[in-house]
């Protein structure tokens, strides 16, 4: 069942991510959030350093950005075939130097102690089984290396209110269609009906927001958020603490979390700042933990 679980989660996101491609701002930011540099990783951290991108979904964006950075070479795993649709156009400035291999990352087949270097950035968390992920990505990286994982933290309103929709979209087919075909016309088709509502009932204040504005702030890029969101059928969270504890007690050291503001071109640009100060009190509110992007260094033995 776990099996069928992740290869439909997959599929999901091997269509969410084909559809980026006609969304710069979505292709912007997802190569952004392994843009090393912006994380905060020294200058020639990468260099001549065999890596690992577990998860590399449709894009490979990691190993885009670790071998734009130095490394000498990085195998990007994901589940099935569909990483050979896209990835190797991305890859292309550095054809040789990397490898792309269908693999779960629950269960690699690679040694221990192999990689100088593990990324999985937002993946674990649609695995079902978050902890067996760290572990087993931990035995892969060598003494001296380090790891980096980014997964979504527990807590806070806007868990529960995920959880509930994802769960509306899983029993509810009205609403499954609904988010299925959602695009950014369809929102400005309400907005417009709206603002006539408002207006042929006397009701002020509805040419406040202009239709220019408003489809500015709910957009393609929004609308693929949302279906990363609801379409996924998991979206486990995790306590900062519990995923600390668990890369001690694999060897870990010098255990960091990492924070970089991201810059939006919707209406998310007013949650920006909360994504950002994760321990502002209206972040813990709705966020709870928040976003974990955590790196950890295996000491030498």
């Amino acid at each position: 069942m776990k099996k069928e679980i992740q290869s439909r989660t997959r599929n999901i996101f091997h269509k969410i991510h084909s559809e980026q491609l006609a969304v710069p701002s979505q292709m912007e930011r997802t190569f952004r959030l392994t843009d090393f540099e912006t994380i905060g990783f020294d200058k020639g951290y990468f260099n001549g350093k065999t890596c690992l991108e577990a998860g590399c979904g449709s894009f490979a964006p990691a190993t885009y950005n670790m071998l734009r950075n130095g490394a000498s070479f990085v195998y990007a795993i994901d589940l099935n075939e569909s990483i050979f649709e896209h990835a190797p156009n991305m890859l292309k400035p550095y054809e040789g130097q990397y490898e792309l291999r269908c693999g779960n990352v629950l269960d690699l087949d690679f040694p221990d102690n192999h990689f100088d270097f593990v990324i999985s950035d937002g993946v674990l968390h649609c695995t079902g089984d978050v902890m067996r992920g760290v572990r087993e990505l931990s035995r892969l990286v060598k003494p001296g290396g380090g790891i980096y994982l980014t997964m979504l933290g527990r807590g806070g309103l806007m868990e529960d209110f995920m959880n509930t929709l994802r769960s509306r979209y899983q029993e509810d087919l009205e609403f499954k269609d609904l988010i299925d075909s959602l695009n950014a016309e369809k929102f400005k088709d309400g907005f417009s009906w709206l603002q006539r509502s408002l207006q042929n009932n006397g009701h002020g204040g509805g040419d406040i927001i202009s239709e220019e504005i408003f489809s500015e702030l709910f957009d393609e890029d929004l609308v693929l958020t949302i279906k990363d969101r609801l379409q996924s059928p998991l979206y486990d969270r995790t306590s900062l603490s519990d995923l600390a504890q668990e890369l001690t007690s694999c060897g870990f050291i010098n255990i960091n979390r990492k924070v970089f503001y991201n810059h939006f071109p919707n209406i998310r640009r007013y949650l920006a700042p909360l994504y950002f100060d994760i321990n502002h009190p209206f972040a813990k509110l709705l966020y709870g933990d928040g976003n974990l992007q955590i790196f950890a260094e295996k000491p030498f033995k």
